[in-house]
């Protein structure tokens, strides 16, 4: 389950989901800086996403356990991402970019990096 860092006290939600839901996987989305990535490990997110690649994020948790899966659109951030020690990357915004034609052409050069389809995903597509 992913909780987005527009949600109205948004770490406060995180922890009271920890509590009543302690086998659950949560993380928190959109998330844009070290600072909010800190606070959203210290709540207990097991990952975080983000619509870009943010270095100072993937500089933090390469040391730690949490998962950090920043945004891509195209071959080069995918690359970029990965090279840099993203372990996964969120294609984004994938209803704008052609839904699941995008996401197999851009598997096809690199079918070893694993990718999340992000917004606008239905269950027609």
């Amino acid at each position: 389950m992913e909780i987005t860092m527009s949600t109205p006290g948004v770490f406060e939600v995180l922890q009271e989901l920890e509590r009543g839901h302690p086998t659950s996987i949560i993380g928190v989305g959109t998330v844009l800086n070290a600072i909010d990535a800190k606070n959203a490990i210290k709540a207990g997110a097991k990952f975080l996403m983000s619509p870009a690649m943010v270095m100072d994020i993937l500089d933090y948790v390469q040391s730690g356990e949490v998962l950090y899966i920043p945004g891509v659109m195209t071959p080069t951030e995918v690359w970029n991402a990965y090279g840099a020690g993203a372990i996964a990357v969120k294609v984004y915004p994938i209803s704008s970019l052609g839904g699941a034609q995008y996401i197999s052409a851009l598997k096809k050069p690199f079918p070893n990096i694993p990718m999340v389809a992000s917004q606008g995903i239905t269950v027609g597509s």
